[in-house]
């Protein structure tokens, strides 16, 4: 097997029973988990974390059932800087990601070229 290192990404997100949420609050990304697997040797090599602070939602008591997380626990452990996230990660792509989520404002839809045709 040539490539045999993989990456899992995980997202965890703001949620609540039904998937319905209060007027004024929306669905988004509160952690971001990466685990890296030697699939030849079906062996985890690593696995990270990236809490994120909801900046569009409150984290419901169904949602801390759920993904194990507090508002108070993310606040405590969260990376706020896009540069802490590169270095805790050490990926450039999931530098840019946290910055997306960090500062959505600040977003391009151009980042990736994921949109041009061919």
């Amino acid at each position: 097997m040539k490539n045999h290192i993989a990456n899992v990404l995980d997202l965890e997100l703001s949620c609540y029973p039904g998937g319905i949420f209060p007027a004024d609050e929306r669905q988004e990304i509160i952690e971001i988990g990466l685990t890296t697997v030697d699939l030849a040797r079906m062996k985890v090599l690593k696995v990270r974390s990236i809490p994120i602070i909801p900046t569009m939602s409150s984290i419901s008591p169904f949602c801390t059932e759920l993904t194990g997380w507090t508002e108070e626990a993310l606040k405590r452990q969260v990376v706020n800087s896009p540069k802490l996230c590169a270095a805790s990660l050490k990926s450039t792509a999931v530098a840019i990601a946290c910055w997306c989520l960090i500062r959505p404002e600040t977003a391009k839809p151009s980042i990736g070229n994921a949109h041009s045709s061919a």
